[in-house]
């Protein structure tokens, strides 16, 4: 979250002040149990190299994109996941690819 907030600040979509309060915000809500934290494991990393392996030789996929992806179809697997949510069009493309239900944040 935090680069994502910091991503918004240096294109101009949010001021400094802006994004210190979402932050804050948002670090409320994990205090608050509105999200749960989980821990990646070593099978989290494990598939996330296989995810690499398969689909970064023909799109872009960065390591951290490929643990959130890892860490959601886990997630699925557990009957824990409504819908996995990016704003990175190759990564929506990959997790659709993956047969999770896809919200891309960038799009209206």
């Amino acid at each position: 979250m935090q680069s994502v907030f910091a991503g918004k600040v240096r294109t101009h979509a949010i001021t400094l002040a802006e994004a210190s309060k979402l932050r804050r915000a948002f670090l409320s809500d994990i205090r608050h149990r509105s999200f749960e934290v989980l821990a990646v494991t070593g099978p989290h990393y494990r598939r996330a190299e296989r995810l690499i392996e398969l689909h970064g030789v023909s799109q872009r996929l960065r390591t951290l994109d490929a643990l959130q992806l890892a860490v959601a179809l886990g997630l699925r697997q557990r009957a824990l996941l409504d819908y996995f949510v990016a704003s990175d069009k190759a990564l929506c493309t990959i997790a659709a690819t993956e047969g999770l239900p896809v919200v891309n944040a960038e799009l209206p």
